[in-house]
C-alpha cells in the first residue's frame, strides 16, 4: 500500500500543522500498518524531525518539463496558452509515455518526474489537515488542487481529510475547484457552517462531505493536563492575511497589562507559526515585554507537543491564530479569538460553531471591540472550571467523527 500526502506545508515552521499532519501519519500507519507513506515537500531535510518511518517527495519541480533550445522555448509558449486542466492532461500524458519507455520528444525533468511518477504509482493521494483551498493562499490552493489533479487523471482515489475551504471569491481559483472536487472521493471538514455549503456550491455531491472537527484536536486532548492552569495564554497572528498590524499591539497590550493587575494573573506565550514574516514568537514579545512574569524562560517551542504543553499551563487562552484556540479548547479551556479579516472570520466561527460555549469571536473591527475582550477575560477567568467538561466532551465528540471518516477512506481501496 502507497499513500501520498500533500500538505502544502513546506517548511514545517506551523505547529499546527505539524500537528496535523503527524495525527495523520499516525492514524494511516494504524489503518495501514506496511503501508509506505510519502510526503510532498520542499524542505525534506525537516521532515525527519517530525515525521519517521515517511518519504519525501520534492515539491521544487512540480510542473518541471526537461527539454533543450528550440523544443524548450516552443513548449513554454504552448503552455502559457493551454488552461490549467490541459496543461496537466499534457504533464500526464509525458509521465505515462516515460514509464513504458515509449520514445518522445519530450520529456519531465527529473524531480518533476519523481513527483508525478509518486502519484501514479500511489493507491491512495490524500490531503491531510488545513486550511488550503483559500483566497488568502492562492499559491497553495493552486499547488493542492493540481496535485489532486494530476492523482485523478491517473484515476486514483483521491480524499480531503479535515479541511477548512474558503473563503472562495477568486473567480480562477473557484473555477479551478469546481473542475476537482467534485471528484474527489471523500471530504472532511473541520467546521459545518461554511464548508460545506460552499463545496456544493461548487458541485460536490453531499454524500461526499463529513463534519469530522480539526484533526489536531487528538494530539491536544491526549496530551491535556489533569487540571487547568494558572496562566493567562497569549498568542497574535501579524500578517498580511490576519490584517493584524502594528497598530493593534498597543491596544491590546493595554488590555493585557489590566488583566495581570486586576486578576494577579501571568502570561504563557503560545506562538504556533516560526515562520519567517509570520513569526508569533516575535509578535507576541511585542506586547509582553513590560507585562510581568512571561511563563516560557526564553525558549522556543521545537514539536506541536511543546505547544500544547504551554497552553496546558493556562486558564484561558487570548489567540490570533487558529490552532492556538485549538489546542486551548481541546483541553477545556475556555479562547477568546481575535479577528480582523474573512479568513479568521470563517476559520474562528466554524471552531466556535464545534465547541459552543467557552470560546467567543471577538471582530476587532467592532468599536467596542476592546471592552468585549476585557469583560471576557474577567467571565472566562471566573467561570473557566464551568466549560472544561463541556469543551472536554465536544473535543472527544469531533476526535470520533475525524477517526471514522478516516476508516471511511479505509474503505474506499
Amino acid at each position: 500500500m502507497k499513500i501520498v500526502l500533500d500538505t502544502s506545508t513546506d517548511h514545517f515552521y506551523n505547529f499546527g500543522d505539524l500537528a496535523m499532519l503527524r495525527t495523520a501519519v499516525s492514524r494511516i500507519k494504524k489503518l495501514w500498518p506496511d503501508s509506505r507513506i510519502q510526503i510532498i515537500t520542499s524542505r525534506a531535510d525537516r521532515l525527519p524531525l517530525f515525521c519517521s518511518d515517511v518519504e519525501p517527495v520534492s515539491a521544487m519541480c512540480r510542473d518541471g518539463l526537461s527539454m533543450s533550445g528550440g523544443n524548450w522555448r516552443r513548449m513554454n509558449r504552448l503552455l502559457r496558452r493551454l488552461r490549467y486542466a490541459s496543461h496537466h492532461r499534457l504533464l500526464a500524458l509525458a509521465t505515462y509515455f516515460r514509464r513504458l519507455n515509449l520514445p518522445t520528444r519530450y520529456y519531465l525533468s527529473q524531480e518533476a518526474h519523481r513527483y508525478h511518477q509518486a502519484l501514479y504509482e500511489a493507491d491512495l493521494i490524500a490531503v491531510p489537515g488545513g486550511s488550503w483551498i483559500t483566497d488568502s493562499f492562492y499559491d497553495c490552493s493552486q499547488r493542492i488542487l493540481q496535485t489532486l489533479q494530476l492523482g485523478q487523471l491517473f484515476g486514483k482515489p483521491t480524499v480531503l481529510l479535515g479541511q477548512g475551504i474558503g473563503p472562495l471569491e477568486s473567480p480562477s481559483l473557484f473555477s479551478q475547484a469546481k473542475q476537482i472536487l467534485p471528484k474527489v472521493t471523500l471530504i472532511g471538514m473541520r467546521e459545518g457552517q461554511y464548508g460545506p455549503a460552499l463545496l456544493e456550491r461548487i458541485g460536490v455531491p453531499a454524500d461526499r462531505i463529513f463534519v469530522t472537527g480539526d484533526d489536531a484536536i487528538e494530539l491536544a486532548y491526549r496530551n491535556r493536563a489533569p487540571q487547568l492552569g494558572d496562566s493567562i495564554g497569549v498568542n497574535l497572528r501579524v500578517s498580511s492575511y490576519s490584517r493584524v498590524g502594528e497598530e493593534w499591539i498597543q491596544r491590546i497590550q493595554s488590555i493585557l497589562r489590566n488583566a495581570a493587575d486586576s486578576l494577579n494573573a501571568r502570561f504563557t506565550s503560545i506562538p504556533i507559526s516560526l515562520a519567517p514574516g509570520e513569526c508569533d514568537a516575535a509578535s507576541i514579545a511585542s506586547i509582553l515585554p513590560e507585562i510581568r512574569q512571561i511563563n516560557d524562560n526564553g525558549r522556543l517551542p521545537m514539536l506541536p507537543e511543546d505547544v500544547v504543553q504551554r497552553v496546558a499551563e493556562c486558564r484561558i487562552v487570548i489567540c490570533g491564530s487558529y490552532h492556538a484556540a485549538v489546542f486551548a479548547l481541546s483541553q477545556g479551556i475556555p479562547a477568546i479569538c481575535l479577528t480582523h479579516s474573512d479568513y479568521y472570520f470563517h476559520k474562528f466561527n466554524g471552531l466556535a460553531g464545534q465547541f459552543g460555549d467557552g470560546c467567543t469571536v471577538v471582530d476587532l473591527a467592532h468599536p467596542q471591540a476592546m471592552e468585549q475582550i476585557r469583560v471576557l477575560i474577567r467571565q472566562y477567568w471566573k467561570n473557566a472550571e464551568t466549560f472544561r467538561r463541556p469543551l472536554l466532551a465536544a473535543a472527544e465528540a469531533q476526535i470520533f467523527a475525524s477517526q471514522d471518516v478516516y476508516r471511511r477512506t479505509k474503505s474506499i481501496i
